[in-house]
């Protein structure tokens, strides 16, 4: 029997060394820490390298410990998907936050843990939901007090897309020189929509 340890963060920026000294501190060796760096939560973890190596390398009667039941997924399917997957390959968990469970009943224990794990489950999926709630109503006052740019649009003065750039200011140009939307969506293989905003963008700059 061994532990095997998991770690992920969602992005580059992030830091995994605080999970892998939680990793370390329960007991595993470094060698068998397996970790995702900038690997989103919502990505399955059988598409993660991290994970898939760490299956490879996982035997019945292994304990997976992880920092966070989220550090494995923050989609509750997934996550079921999962425990249910290693459990039936024999392992066992440690998992942050999660109460070691011992009533002497060991039917009662595994049910109890299982609960637990559906409801680490479902608080990891209504977090993440919950997130991008906050993120979006943030998004929408920034944008009222005109503070939010987005991302820069392909045919715009500011298009990190050299070719849209350029596309753009002769957009601008024809407009000027009055020829019609129509003519001008045509010239460029652009939708009238780009033509559009275009145009009242230049006429809000005049």
């Amino acid at each position: 029997m061994a532990k095997i340890g998991y770690a992920r963060v969602s992005t580059k920026e992030q830091n995994l060394s605080s999970q892998i000294e939680y990793l370390k501190a329960q007991g595993v060796q470094e060698s068998l820490i397996f970790t995702d760096k900038g690997v989103s939560g919502t990505i399955s973890p059988y598409e993660r390298k991290g994970f898939k190596n760490l299956l490879q390398k996982a035997r019945g009667g292994d304990v997976l410990v992880v920092y966070k039941l989220d550090r494995i997924s923050r989609k509750y399917d997934d996550v079921q998907t999962v425990i249910r997957q290693l459990k039936d390959d024999g392992l066992s968990f440690e998992i942050g936050g999660l109460p070691n469970i011992n009533t002497g009943n060991e039917l009662m224990d595994k049910a109890m843990t299982d609960m637990l794990l559906s409801l680490l489950g479902y608080v990891a999926e209504n977090e993440r939901a919950y997130i991008r709630e906050r993120q979006s109503v943030g998004i929408e006052i920034a944008k009222k007090e005109g503070r939010f740019k987005g991302k820069p649009k392909k045919y715009s003065a500011n298009s990190k897309d050299r070719h849209g750039r350029q596309v753009y200011y002769m957009i601008v140009n024809d407009l000027k020189e009055g020829h019609s939307k129509n003519s001008i969506r045509l010239k460029y293989n652009v939708g009238y929509g780009t033509i559009q905003r275009i145009s009242e963008e230049i006429n809000e700059s005049e």
